[in-house]
C-alpha cells in the first residue's frame, strides 16, 4: 500500500512540475557526514542556476546504498566507499580523517596528531562504522597503537556529541568534524594523514544525467573548497 501511496505522490508532483514549468528531479543521497555542510551548500549554489531543477534528498548509511540503487529509491549515492556490486562510480572528492576535541584536554595541540598521543586519553570509537572505521581499525595495527575505547559510537554525529559531553576523544571525517565545531571544540588531522576518495556511485545502466552531471561538479568544486 505504502508503495502505491508514494507513486501516486510521485505522479501528483510530476505533474505540478510540468504545471509549475520544472524540468527534472535529481535523487541525490549522501551520508550523513556530508547531509550538513558539503550537499546543502551545493544543492543551494546548483538551485541559484537551475531553478527547473528539482531535489529529492536523503541521508543513507553504506549498507544501506545497493539497496537504494537497485530498488530505484535514489539515482546516486555519495559515499566513501564503491560497493563490492556492479556499479559505477566517478571520484569526486577526497576526505580525511581527524581528532575531534575538547581544548581543555589538548591546550596547546600540534598542527596533525599522531595516533599514538591518543592512547593516554579517553577515545571515543567509530571502529565499527563502516569503512572509514575500518580503515581507522587497519592504522591502529598497523602501528601497534591501543587506544582507551570507553563508549562505540556508529555515527559520526554521535560520537561528535559524546565528545561536546566531556566523554572523550573521538576520529572522525573532516566533514564532520567543520559541521560539528561549537565554542570549546577543536580538530586535528592525523600523523600520518589517512585519506579517502570521495564517490558518487551509480547503476551501470543508469549513468548520471547531463543535469545530474553538472550537479556533481559542483559538489566536487564545494567539497575541494570545504
Amino acid at each position: 500500500m505504502t508503495d502505491i501511496q508514494d507513486r501516486v505522490r510521485s505522479l501528483r508532483q510530476a505533474c505540478h512540475n510540468m504545471r509549475s514549468g520544472r524540468g527534472s528531479v535529481l535523487r541525490i543521497s549522501a551520508l550523513p557526514s556530508l547531509g550538513l555542510g558539503a550537499i546543502p551548500e551545493a544543492v543551494a549554489a546548483f538551485m541559484a542556476e537551475h531553478e527547473d531543477i528539482l531535489f529529492d534528498l536523503q541521508t543513507l548509511h553504506h549498507d544501506e546504498m545497493v539497496r537504494k540503487l537497485y530498488e530505484r529509491e535514489t539515482d546516486i549515492a555519495i559515499s566513501f566507499e564503491v560497493p563490492a556490486a556492479p556499479v559505477g562510480h566517478q571520484v569526486i572528492g577526497e576526505g580525511e580523517l581527524v581528532v575531534l576535541y575538547r581544548e581543555q584536554d589538548i591546550p596547546a595541540a600540534p598542527s596533525r596528531i599522531h595516533l599514538a598521543e591518543l592512547s593516554e586519553y579517553k577515545f571515543i570509537s567509530p571502529v565499527q562504522s563502516g569503512p572509514i572505521g575500518r580503515m581507522l581499525s587497519s592504522e591502529l595495527n598497523h602501528l601497534n597503537v591501543v587506544l582507551d575505547e570507553v563508549v562505540s559510537a556508529r555515527t559520526y554525529y554521535v560520537a561528535a556529541a559524546l565528545v561536546r559531553a566531556g566523554l572523550g576523544m573521538a576520529i572522525v571525517d573532516d566533514f564532520t568534524a567543520k559541521a560539528s565545531l561549537t565554542p570549546g571544540l577543536a580538530w586535528r588531522p592525523l600523523q600520518p594523514a589517512i585519506t579517502f576518495d570521495i564517490n558518487a556511485v551509480y547503476l551501470q545502466d543508469r549513468p548520471p544525467t547531463r543535469a545530474a552531471s553538472d550537479f556533481l561538479q559542483r559538489l566536487a568544486q564545494i567539497i575541494d573548497e570545504l
